[in-house]
């Protein structure tokens, strides 16, 4: 069984090239510092219910939660979820020819009108007449946790699929993390590159510019003297 010293040979056109890996193998890299998007849709009401899903986990509770909403530049945030014993989760309801929301409304506080506003383990339930129309569609970011002792927000964790080419040699191409990077790049950011469920290596994608890489044909390496 060969032994595989696995190493990070640096970053060259946006991209980060590990070499001596296990050949024909898929790995997976966990990046932290991601913003989450998703795009939700108002119902009949005006009512949005995003779910908690694997790719969209928001439903974290403990710290400041903090939801944006690009189209009408406002936030929404949490600390933990609600009390449904006083405020049970919203539906919307059709009486006689129109569609009312059936749930407890406050006022914002912020001159934005009233809102519903409900966040349970498994969804959020969001009404905002004044700034949500029925059938609206709209841009939403997640950014994780509010850090308040380093005044920053943690961002969440993207998962990214790779696989060794026959040489042991796999790449991660940036540029979709950094498209909604709360602060990319950032010379803290560590990331884990995994095979399974096993760590194999932590790594900064900061690694230092290369100029050449790797080439392999038919199951065979050629390196550069350098990399530099």
């Amino acid at each position: 069984m060969p032994s595989y010293a696995q190493s990070v040979i640096g970053v060259k056109d946006n991209k980060v090239y590990f070499n001596d890996l296990i050949p024909e193998t898929e790995y997976k890299v966990e990046q932290t510092g991601y913003i989450k998007t998703r795009t939700v849709t108002a119902d009949q009401c005006g009512l949005i219910k995003m779910s908690n899903t694997d790719s969209y986990p928001i439903l974290n509770s403990g710290n400041y939660q903090d939801l944006y909403f690009k189209e009408n530049d406002y936030w929404y945030y949490w600390t933990n979820y609600t009390d449904l014993t006083n405020y049970p989760k919203p539906s919307c309801q059709q009486v006689g020819g129109s569609y009312v929301l059936d749930g407890v409304i406050w006022d914002a506080g912020d001159g934005t009108g009233s809102i519903s506003f409900i966040v349970t383990p498994e969804a959020i339930y969001l009404y905002h007449p004044q700034l949500i129309q029925p059938y609206s569609t709209h841009t939403v970011y997640w950014y994780g946790e509010w850090d308040d002792s380093n005044g920053i927000y943690t961002g969440n964790t993207r998962i990214t699929k790779l696989k060794a080419n026959s040489c042991g040699i796999a790449r991660l191409n940036l540029a979709p993390f950094q498209k909604t990077a709360y602060d990319f790049p950032n010379t803290n950011y560590r990331w884990t590159l995994k095979q399974g469920e096993t760590k194999v290596m932590d790594f900064n994608p900061n690694s230092s510019q290369i100029n050449y890489t790797p080439i392999c044909k038919k199951g065979v390496k050629f390196e550069p003297v350098s990399y530099q």
